[in-house]
C-alpha cells in the first residue's frame, strides 16, 4: 500500500496574554481632510479604527468608527488608540488610506486625498474554485468589503500614496495578506484550508493564561511517499 506522510516545521508559536500587554492610551482624534491644493474637503466619508496587526478583526464598522467631514474639512472621533489609528477617506472619486500617529490637536491631522483607484481581483481555493463572502480587511483592522458569488472583489477609492496590505479571511481557511496594486492586472488570491493545532498557553508558574492572542507560521512542509 502506498501512503503519504506530511511533515511540517513551524517557525514559531507565540502568544501574548492580555494581562501582560501594556495599557494603551485612548483619546479623541481630529482629522482634517484636504485636497492637493490644501483646500478643506467637506462631506467626505471617513472610517477611523484602532489598528492592531496581531488581531484579525471579526466585526463590521461601528457607528463610532464612521464620520463625515464638516464645512471645515474636519471630523473628530472618540476613544481612539493614540499612535495606532488607521483611516480610510472616501470623497467622490478621490480617497486614500492613512496611518495616524498623533491626536491632531489643535488643527487636526492633515490627510490629503488624491485620485482614487479601484483594487480588483478574485479569491479562489487551492482547487481553483471561486470563494464567495470572503472578508477583506485593510491592515487586518478596517473592513473594506467582501467577495461576490464569483469570488470577485473591488475595493474603490484606494489612494496612490499608501497601499495597505489587504487581508482576505473566510471561516475554515487560513487568512492571506498581500498588497494589491491598482496599476497591475487583477490579482488572484489563493486561500488554503485551515488546520487546527491545539495549543495550551501558561505563565512561567504554570497558571493558564486566559484570553491570550496566539499565532504561528509554517516554515516548510514535505510529503514523504512510501
Amino acid at each position: 500500500m502506498k501512503t503519504t506522510i506530511i511533515t511540517m516545521r513551524f517557525v514559531a508559536i507565540f502568544a501574548l496574554a492580555t494581562g501582560l500587554a501594556v495599557a494603551q492610551q485612548l483619546g479623541p482624534i481630529t482629522l482634517l481632510v484636504q485636497d492637493a491644493e490644501g483646500n478643506p474637503v467637506s462631506g467626505a466619508e471617513v472610517h477611523c479604527v484602532n489598528w492592531d496587526s496581531e488581531v484579525l478583526r471579526e466585526t463590521p464598522l461601528q457607528d463610532g468608527e464612521k464620520g463625515v467631514t464638516g464645512p471645515d474639512g474636519k471630523v473628530t472621533f472618540q476613544d481612539k488608540t493614540i499612535g495606532q489609528v488607521f483611516v480610510r477617506v472616501i470623497a467622490g472619486e478621490q480617497g486614500g488610506w492613512y496611518r495616524v500617529h498623533d491626536r491632531g490637536e489643535p488643527a487636526g491631522v492633515m490627510l490629503t486625498v488624491d485620485t482614487g483607484h479601484t483594487l480588483r481581483g478574485t479569491v479562489r481555493g487551492v482547487d481553483g474554485e471561486p470563494l464567495a463572502d470572503v472578508r477583506i480587511l485593510a491592515d487586518s483592522s478596517l473592513p473594506a468589503g467582501k467577495t461576490d458569488e464569483a469570488g470577485r472583489f473591488a475595493v474603490p477609492n484606494a489612494g496612490v500614496t499608501y497601499s495597505p496590505k489587504l487581508v482576505f479571511a473566510k471561516e475554515g481557511y487560513s487568512p492571506e495578506g498581500t498588497h494589491v496594486h491598482f496599476d497591475a492586472n487583477e490579482a488572484t488570491i489563493i486561500l488554503k484550508r485551515a488546520v487546527d493545532i491545539p495549543v495550551r498557553v501558561v505563565y512561567p508558574d504554570g497558571t493558564p493564561a486566559e484570553k491570550a492572542h496566539v499565532g504561528g507560521g509554517v516554515r516548510w512542509s514535505r510529503a514523504l511517499h512510501t
